[in-house]
């Protein structure tokens, strides 16, 4: 249900773009300095032919010529220029991302990031519960599972001083739910808190914490919980205005279709009667619609609101309502503008790569991570335990 009803329609309907992932390169060997000064800006006055170092900002290597700093080569957003020194003078310089200053949270999350449905960026920095609880207003609709990030403070020891997975989700274990294990779901209510399992362990959140009641129903035979305003309807793939609110009725499965409310005018936009609803429903009319090419047109950013060209019209949204930012991001052939709760890392993505994960680490932009500082291995994309298959 997670993908068919709460997240997909808040990508679509409501362009929520968090940009709350990063990656890049870098490491904690000797001699590194995470926050270079060495060089000057490009085109100031520098001291000694081809001296080398970082300019301010850290996004640009520097090279003294003929008196003056000169680029010696841009570092991508997702990176930072970083000077190797002997003493004081610099002997190399190159684009890498550097580590995360805070590395107790860092062990915490490469945990987290590896046992439980969240990822590391969301785990070092999760939204507030007032942008969490924000969201859910304008839907009525949370999923429990992510109602983890909400907590995360409070089995932060605890989760950073286990050696298993196993250890892991027992310290966010919780309720009296029987798991049954192999993979299978299985939730349900009690009173507010829902009960939800992951692998054979029992975790219990409250939906209250983002202002919802805990809904459960029968899907399949099976029950699934929800923190949400839902309710059974009949007429699935469908919904009605009602002033700036869309009333709909999403199909969740062959037998069961839930309607809730998209609250639009929270927004800034009205509810459009004309709208068609498919897969990916645009039930939110924005201001704007003038015509637009998405493959030429420029977007753009005026304090909190974002200019975008989507499916063809442009349409203005207010960050400020979900809690965000609005960003450029220059990587594209033409800007592209987007709502964002971590601007630092605007127009980057996660990797990883040299044995370090990489990530966005909020207000810090783009940092790294080396799993053995969290007694674990690198894995493709993350941290895993030793012995455990990648």
């Amino acid at each position: 249900m997670r993908h068919q009803l709460t997240w997909a329609l808040l990508g679509s309907s409501l362009a929520l773009s968090a940009c709350v992932t990063g990656g890049g390169a870098g490491g904690s060997g000797g001699g590194q300095v995470v926050v270079p000064v060495s060089g000057g800006p490009i085109g100031a006055t520098c001291p000694k032919e081809d001296q080398i170092g970082c300019a301010p900002g850290a996004n640009a290597k520097v090279r003294c010529k003929s008196g003056v700093w000169v680029d010696d080569g841009i570092c991508s957003t997702s990176e930072s220029c970083v000077e190797t020194k002997s003493g004081e003078l610099v002997t190399a310089t190159q684009c890498a991302t550097p580590p995360t200053a805070n590395t107790s949270r860092a062990i915490m999350c490469a945990k987290a990031d590896h046992c439980l449905p969240m990822s590391f960026s969301t785990c070092m920095h999760p939204p507030s519960p007032a942008t969490a609880a924000k969201v859910a207003s304008l839907m009525g609709v949370f999923e429990p599972d992510d109602l983890l990030m909400l907590n995360l403070d409070k089995w932060q020891t605890c989760i950073a001083a286990a050696t298993d997975c196993a250890g892991v989700r027992q310290c966010t274990k919780g309720g009296n739910l029987a798991c049954p294990g192999n993979g299978q779901k299985a939730s349900t209510c009690s009173g507010s808190m829902a009960q939800f399992c992951q692998d054979t362990t029992s975790i219990a959140v409250d939906c209250g914490l983002v202002g919802l009641p805990c809904v459960s129903f029968d899907i399949g035979g099976a029950m699934a919980a929800m923190c949400g305003k839902l309710a059974p309807c009949s007429a699935p793939k469908t919904f009605a205005c009602s002033g700036s609110v869309a009333k709909v009725c999403s199909k969740v499965s062959d037998t069961l279709s839930l309607s809730f409310d998209i609250d639009c005018g929270q927004l800034g936009a009205a509810c459009d009667p004309t709208a068609k609803f498919d897969d990916d429903p645009d039930v939110c009319k924005f201001p704007g619609g003038a015509t637009c090419d998405p493959e030429t047109f420029v977007e753009s950013c005026s304090g909190t609101k974002a200019t975008e060209c989507k499916s063809g019209k442009t349409r203005v949204l207010d960050c400020a309502a979900l809690g965000a930012v609005c960003v450029i991001s220059n990587s594209l052939p033409v800007a592209n503008a987007s709502c964002s709760t971590s601007p630092a890392c605007a127009g980057g993505s996660s990797s990883s790569s040299d044995n370090l994960v990489k990530f966005c680490d909020g207000p810090a932009g783009y940092r790294s991570f080396d799993c053995a500082l969290a007694g674990m291995e690198f894995s493709g994309f993350g941290c895993k335990f030793p012995g455990e298959a990648p």
